[in-house]
């Protein structure tokens, strides 16, 4: 693929058990990282303004352009979301599209029946696993929703039950069922405290629309009034930059802590038990644990098909597959759900000046590490 909004793939060598990628450089910085130090270096140089509808719509251009780009030649991407868009240099004027490792050519085969890519930006279908490259557009109304109010659309609620605390409206795969329902209805609202045009407001509802088939494509995208140049240069409002870097940094956070837990949550003993089941696994011996090796395994011990068929939504990187860290990540964050002593002492650790109530999510690492 050669476009100007889409990470290049400059070459590739193989040997006997590996292709590796050589992949253009980007070096510009993530999308919302980068919105939000330039507010907060603008704040600290006395400025007002930075960051306005205008600029949101000028990124998502490229980013559309893109993906119509793909879409015209039949291969979606299937796993769109802030950290796959990255800035070219550090002059901040291209974005890039990247990660492929979830994309599929789509022009032989009318629907995808594989479940993958990350819930909070996933489309209802892909729940259902029955998608097409359409299910693109369901998440980029996600990312436009996000960078305009600083939240997703559809969120994890404080009341939700435990994984699945009753079936879902239709079948799905996805432990947490009460958000999955959220999102296969479609239902959203905008927050009141979040000044949006009626332009932006009609763009992102027809993306997230829950028929494929009304939902723009990015072509129809491309030429909406709000996109094309009706976008407002009027700033956000301040709740949305300061939204926007909790939650950026609550995702890195919850990483971060289930790394350092990692080490206490498990014996060596223990660890040497789950490494000799990966490797149980990972049949062909590639560090890897793909859909196929986990089919196979179903097929073989189908007393475990349903524990093996949830493995997948462990996938922390969205490759489709599963490496050993992942499996480690997901095991500790399960075993902790019954170790509130565990995550009270990690917490008393972070708690630098001792409040008990809050630890900053500006600093992680440094506390752990």
């Amino acid at each position: 693929m050669q476009h100007e909004n889409l990470c290049r793939g400059l070459d590739y060598f193989e040997d006997k058990r590996k292709i590796y990628i050589v992949m253009e450089a980007c070096s510009g910085g993530e999308l919302f990282d980068q919105i939000v130090d330039k507010f907060n270096q603008r704040r600290a140089e006395g400025k007002s303004g930075s960051y306005s509808e205008a600029e949101a719509a000028g990124v998502l251009r490229q980013i559309f352009s893109g993906l119509q780009y793909m879409h015209e030649r039949k291969i979606g991407h299937f796993d769109l979301k802030p950290d796959n868009f990255l800035f070219k240099d550090t002059q901040h004027t291209t974005i890039k599209i990247i990660d492929f490792g979830m994309s599929k050519l789509v022009g032989r085969t009318a629907h995808i029946k594989v479940l993958g890519g990350t819930l909070d930006y996933m489309a209802p279908e892909v729940i259902h696993t029955d998608y097409t490259y359409h299910a693109d557009m369901w998440s980029m109304g996600v990312v436009t929703y996000v960078m305009l109010c600083g939240r997703c659309p559809f969120f994890r609620k404080k009341n939700d039950p435990k994984a699945c605390g009753g079936r879902p409206k239709k079948d799905c795969l996805c432990e947490d069922c009460a958000l999955c329902n959220r999102i296969c209805e479609g239902k959203f609202s905008y927050p009141r405290n979040v000044p949006i045009s009626e332009d932006a407001k009609d763009f992102i509802s027809s993306l997230l629309q829950s028929d494929p088939a009304v939902r723009l494509t990015a072509t129809e995208a491309l030429s909406h009034p709000w996109l094309s140049g009706s976008a407002s240069d009027t700033p956000l409002a301040t709740s949305v930059l300061t939204d926007l870097q909790t939650m950026t940094q609550t995702s890195k956070l919850r990483t971060t802590l289930l790394e350092a837990l990692s080490s206490d949550a498990f014996s060596d003993f223990e660890i040497k038990q789950l490494k000799a089941s990966f490797e149980e696994m990972d049949a062909d011996g590639d560090g890897k644990v793909s859909r196929e090796e986990i089919k196979a395994l179903q097929d073989s011990r189908p007393e475990f098909a349903q524990q093996l068929e949830q493995l997948l939504l462990m996938d922390v990187n969205g490759d489709g597959e599963l490496d050993f860290e992942e499996i480690l990540l997901a095991a500790t964050q399960r075993k902790l759900m019954a170790k509130e002593d565990r995550i009270r002492n990690l917490f008393e650790r972070l708690d630098e000046d001792g409040d008990g109530i809050y630890i900053s999510t500006s600093k992680p690492c440094s506390l752990i590490f």
